[in-house]
């Protein structure tokens, strides 16, 4: 059906924007969290998991990493750690203290003029903490700060802090700068509509859509705190292009150019052409997918590291006791039975990236199957635990049955994947996988 872009695809725009530019993982451009996931994912028996909107930006922290580039100059932390030992007031007094620290630690302190913002959970229930990269503010959510302890507050800050390098050194490399990170993420944005529309079975006059095209790009670069970034760049100079920090700053472009995106499809579900199998009752309510694209994120990477490696400096200076919090030991379980999952998933497939659609008919199906012989009270984390393991044992012939229903799925639109492209490419690449 053809349907006008003013009514429909600005309409979804302006949704997706609103969600946008909330501090929550809405868009995989825009914040970067440290990730409570107490009342996102509930592991209780008996519980519903709550709908997540969208991204790559998301949920579990202390997840572990790859070791990272390090080029900031070391500064001694002893000062900063005894400072933050000594405090004497309350948890969220505590967590404004440490972020004026910090800034100060790293030489912000005249750069950042505003105090971190504490909000209320029910502002926002998918995040512990945020940093904006477009406007440069810090949030931290009061109930994560009477959750967790000192030490891991001040690392989740830290955790915090690393996105914004990471954004500065993007911002101030000669050849790269805030033009070209807006005009990707723009273009992410447009991607991630054309999926939900393929998916939705809208269809937009083309010369709108570029039209379109332009002034999303216009409007996300009007959402840029040009004052903030200015001052830091005007004061911390342009970074030249052939200098090692470029070289690390071209590397977290390329990162942050190729995230995988989540398409969120809550706004599209009830459209009148949405496939009738396009939602799982098991994959997207345990939010596998998002769950997935912040673990693999390499800029969350970057940031679990410095958080981690703060954590355990302020640990071994402070001398205490320490036991993480069981909602951190609870992210971990989930985040390696979910790359277990994937990583399985991609052998039993040579390696090829199937699509996603088709990794959350293959776990839908397991879990339904697993449900079927234990109890529903079995905590979503067994579920997830479980998976891997089913999959595993299954037969070559197994694995072509459920391509073989799935791909049937596509071919007749109860299913369908992010493009014509992915499409077109997923089906030639089964029917070879099923005549072998």
């Amino acid at each position: 059906m053809q349907i006008v872009i003013n009514k429909t695809m600005n309409n979804l725009f302006q949704l997706n924007r609103r969600k946008y530019n909330k501090f929550s993982p809405t868009s995989n451009t825009n914040v970067l969290n440290y990730q409570n996931n107490s009342d996102t994912l509930d592991l209780s028996t008996n519980s519903k998991s709550k709908k997540r909107e969208n991204s790559a930006y998301s949920n579990m922290a202390f997840t572990g990493g790859i070791k990272p580039i390090s080029i900031r100059k070391t500064k001694n932390l002893k000062p900063l750690f005894q400072d933050l030992i000594n405090f004497k007031g309350d948890n969220i007094e505590f967590t404004k203290y440490a972020f004026g620290r910090l800034k100060k630690h790293f030489g912000y302190e005249d750069l950042i003029p505003a105090d971190i913002n504490m909000v209320n959970k029910a502002e926002d229930k998918n995040w512990g903490a945020g940093f904006n990269n477009k406007t440069g503010e810090f949030r931290m959510d009061r109930y994560t700060c009477l959750t967790l302890s000192r030490s891991e507050l001040a690392s989740v800050l830290r955790h915090e802090f690393e996105h914004l390098f990471q954004f500065e050194r993007m911002f101030r490399t000669e050849d790269i700068g805030i033009e070209k990170v807006v005009k990707v993420e723009a273009q992410q944005i447009i991607k991630s509509i054309d999926s939900k529309f393929y998916i939705a079975g809208i269809k937009v006059d083309p010369r709108e859509r570029d039209e379109f095209e332009i002034n999303n790009y216009n409007l996300c670069l009007k959402d840029i705190n040009m004052k903030f970034w200015n001052n830091i760049i005007h004061k911390k100079g342009i970074i030249k292009k052939d200098s090692v920090e470029a070289k690390l700053a071209h590397k977290e472009f390329e990162d942050f150019s190729n995230i995988k995106q989540f398409i969120d499809l809550t706004s599209v579900e009830n459209e009148p052409d949405f496939p009738m199998f396009q939602k799982t009752k098991y994959y997207d309510s345990h939010n596998i997918e998002s769950l997935y694209n912040y673990v693999i994120n390499p800029l969350e990477i970057g940031a679990r590291k410095a958080e981690k490696s703060f954590l355990k400096s302020y640990l071994e200076f402070s001398k205490m006791p320490y036991t993480p919090n069981p909602q951190i030991i609870k992210d971990e379980e989930i985040s390696s039975a979910i790359k277990m999952f994937m990583l399985i998933f991609d052998k039993k497939f040579e390696g090829k990236i199937t699509p996603e659609r088709f990794r959350a008919y293959i776990y839908d199906r397991i879990v339904t199957e697993f449900l079927e012989e234990h109890s529903e009270k079995v905590t979503i984390l067994d579920r997830i635990r479980e998976v891997p393991r089913i999959l595993e044992s299954w037969t070559d012939q197994e694995f072509k049955d459920k391509l073989f229903y799935f791909k049937y799925f596509v071919e007749k639109n109860y299913i369908r994947l992010n493009s014509q492209e992915e499409t077109e490419n997923f089906i030639n690449w089964a029917n070879k996988f099923l005549n072998q």
